[in-house]
């Protein structure tokens, strides 16, 4: 299984703001570590836009790693901020602002 995790634009442009205002200089993972398979994205994708597309399964490349889970501990703690946007909701959002700039 290969994961990924989502995150949503607003919520890093959050965390940023919070960065660039206070003196808070370590590196920090800004994400969802909400983590779920990309058969599983793949599949909301396809019933979110009722799209009859196939799912197509490929070789993965070598080095790709197979789960990708952030820690938002130091985001937390240093920046007060955590995801507020699930993972559904953000599609939405995404899809209907690709149906509106692809429907001009």
């Amino acid at each position: 299984m290969h994961s990924r995790m989502q995150s949503n634009s607003i919520q890093k442009l959050n965390a940023e703001y919070n960065l660039f205002h206070g003196i808070f200089v370590l590196q920090s993972n800004i994400g969802n570590p909400r983590e779920f398979s990309m058969l599983e994205l793949a599949q909301l994708v396809l019933g979110l836009t009722g799209s009859e597309s196939k799912i197509v399964y490929q070789p993965l490349p070598y080095d790709d790693p197979r789960q990708r889970r952030p820690d938002i501990t130091l985001a937390k703690e240093k920046l007060n901020w955590k995801p507020t946007v699930q993972l559904e909701e953000g599609l939405i959002e995404v899809i209907s602002y690709f149906k509106k700039v692809l429907s001009k």
